[in-house]
């Protein structure tokens, strides 16, 4: 369906019927100025303008667009670039003697250009702070959430901990599971105090077998749920430096893609491989390849859009805003920020690729840098 904007009051016999509801590819007007949109206008500065008569309406135009002194008219859409989608239709009605100059037209397609930019702009504008305002109410109610159950947490912790120190004869296991325990709580600590409106770079030092199995862990219930094969090949005895966290959980959010999609008893692989390549200024750079093939089916144009993320158009519905792509496209961005290149394709033979290229030579693996990337418009 399409808002309809009418003239001011003072002009009924040009008034449209604003309670009218429009569909957007039924009404044959509205229809005709989008598919001409996307017509190439080179060569034609009037490709993307509709010039019609009342008399030539469709009846279901007319329904709405029912002034008595329509005669003439012009409809283009807003569009201020092929790439995006149109924000909106101009119409223009004017009476049957109107004639439309060169001049005029010119002076149409002049400010029509102006009109799709600042409707774009303040649409977008409007889209971002909705946006904003709804992470920063998520992000707050989360935070404080996290935070009462570290709080709860905390205390049970401390109550086992004096009940182990006055029952020395208990089962080492129990010992264990308290020592686990005091341990995660403490790692929840630098998120609580240090990433609360803002990412951090963090620097920490992990195996890569014990980051596997982490993520491997993670994915267990999707294993057993699907009857998967996971296998993990060319395992190096690796130590990773950087931020192991925020590696961990595109690990997780990859892997989980790959189960979500592989069918039934179907076969997901791990490929471990260091490669070298020429940096800057002629110094040897290594790299850890991490890539997980699976025959699960992708959306294509899922894959072009997470290809194409600097071109997005922010205002038109995309796969990018729900999950998977939602969470792949923050991983997309995040890896760009930590220095790390993330792929994805299909191959030859019909499986899916998803590979990881993590630097482990300049000496921080995965530094974080705060960047502001605006939107493109």
């Amino acid at each position: 369906m399409v808002q309809l904007w009418h003239p001011p009051p003072g002009h009924p016999k040009f008034a449209i019927r604003n309670e009218a509801e429009v569909a957007i590819y039924e009404d044959p007007l509205i229809h005709s100025a989008l598919m001409a949109s996307q017509a190439d206008n080179y060569g034609n500065p009037y490709a993307w303008l509709i010039q019609t008569t009342a008399a030539e309406l469709d009846s279901r135009t007319r329904e709405w667009l029912s002034g008595q002194d329509i005669g003439q008219i012009l409809a283009i859409a807003l569009r201020t670039d092929p790439e995006y989608e149109p924000s909106g239709v101009l119409i223009v009605a004017d009476r049957r003697d109107r004639h439309w100059s060169t001049l005029h037209l010119e002076a149409f397609i002049t400010l029509v250009n102006h009109l799709a930019w600042a409707h774009r702009s303040t649409s977008l504008i409007q889209m971002l702070t909705q946006g904003w305002q709804t992470l920063e109410t998520l992000n707050w109610y989360k935070h404080r959430r996290l935070e009462q159950v570290y709080g709860q947490l905390a205390g049970f912790c401390n109550q086992l901990t004096q009940w182990l120190q006055q029952h020395p004869e208990v089962d080492p296991l129990l010992r264990r599971l308290a020592t686990l325990l005091q341990t995660q709580l403490e790692s929840l600590h630098p998120l609580l105090s240090h990433e609360v409106w803002q990412l951090d770079k963090a620097s920490d030092t992990a195996g890569l077998a014990v980051l596997l199995k982490r993520v491997m862990d993670r994915i267990e219930n999707w294993k057993q749920r699907k009857q998967l094969w996971i296998q993990v090949h060319n395992q190096p005895v690796l130590t990773l430096s950087g931020d192991i966290n925020k590696l961990e959980l595109i690990l997780y959010e990859l892997l989980l893609f790959a189960c979500q999609r592989s069918p039934s008893q179907g076969r997901i692989d791990i490929w471990c491989q260091q490669i070298e390549s020429l940096g800057q200024g002629g110094k040897i750079q290594s790299w850890l390849e991490l890539s997980i093939t699976d025959n699960g089916e992708v959306e294509p144009q899922l894959l072009i859009k997470l290809h194409q993320l600097e071109h997005l158009d922010w205002l038109a519905p995309s796969s990018l805003d729900q999950p998977p792509g939602r969470h792949l496209k923050v991983c997309f961005n995040l890896c760009q920020r930590l220095g790390y290149n993330l792929d994805m394709y299909k191959l030859e033979d019909g499986r899916f690729l998803s590979r990881l290229l993590i630097p482990l030579n300049n000496g921080d693996t995965g530094t974080f840098e705060l960047q502001s990337s605006q939107p493109r418009q």
